[in-house]
């Protein structure tokens, strides 16, 4: 047994020799890149995610904004489970409650210590999850 395996490799080991390179057989393999920026692929899990929401929990102020603006949208008939399409964002920016409800929520923000601009963007990635 022991024979007929060293012949075995043997042979095979002749042919890939005798054989010109570009008729052997190869092994290619290849995987997607993964880079250090890359954003995770949950928002939530991301630690600059994790230090906002960490602010705004802290902040009561914050919260009851926030809550309050969501429960605003649902009484004027917006869907807070998806992202709002140009139309419903353009009917929102008319409607004075709104209006008023998202001023209240960003200067809750600012008082919880958070730029409004970072909030922009994390409100963001949450809607595209």
């Amino acid at each position: 047994m022991q024979a007929a395996r060293s012949v075995l490799a043997l042979r095979t080991s002749l042919r890939r020799s005798l054989l010109p390179s570009s008729l052997s057989p190869r092994f290619l393999h290849s995987t997607s890149r993964r880079l250090a920026s890359e954003a995770p692929q949950d928002p939530f899990a991301d630690p600059a995610f994790k230090g906002f929401s960490d602010k705004i929990k802290q902040h009561q102020g914050a919260v009851d904004a926030m809550l309050s603006l969501g429960k605003i949208m649902e009484q004027k008939g917006f869907d807070t489970t998806k992202q709002p399409s140009m139309t419903h964002m353009a009917k929102m920016a008319m409607d004075k409650d709104l209006r008023e409800a998202a001023q209240t929520l960003m200067s809750e923000l600012q008082k919880a210590g958070v730029d409004p601009k970072e909030a922009m963007e994390m409100f963001q990635k949450a809607n595209m999850k």
